[in-house]
């Protein structure tokens, strides 16, 4: 016996998603489930970015809200 106390099941604390439309996702996060309030970021400039072994950049559009205790985006 090492007085260690057992492990508890790994809990998610964000779950990320890919849509062609942030704000209908957020708009049907917050209807269905109830979610948010979200905070939409528009146009984060992502630099220094690889695609497939080259450098690139992004333009990145994120919403960030909660449902319970997990972090949606």
């Amino acid at each position: 016996m090492t007085g260690l106390a057992p492990a508890r099941p790994a809990q998610f604390v964000q779950l990320a998603y890919l849509v062609s439309d942030v704000r209908a996702a957020v708009q049907g996060w917050m209807q269905r489930y109830g979610a948010g309030p979200f905070y939409v970021f528009e146009h984060i400039p992502l630099v220094d970015v690889m695609v497939r072994g080259a450098r690139s950049s992004l333009d990145h559009t994120s919403a960030y809200g909660w449902h319970g205790d997990a972090m949606i985006e």
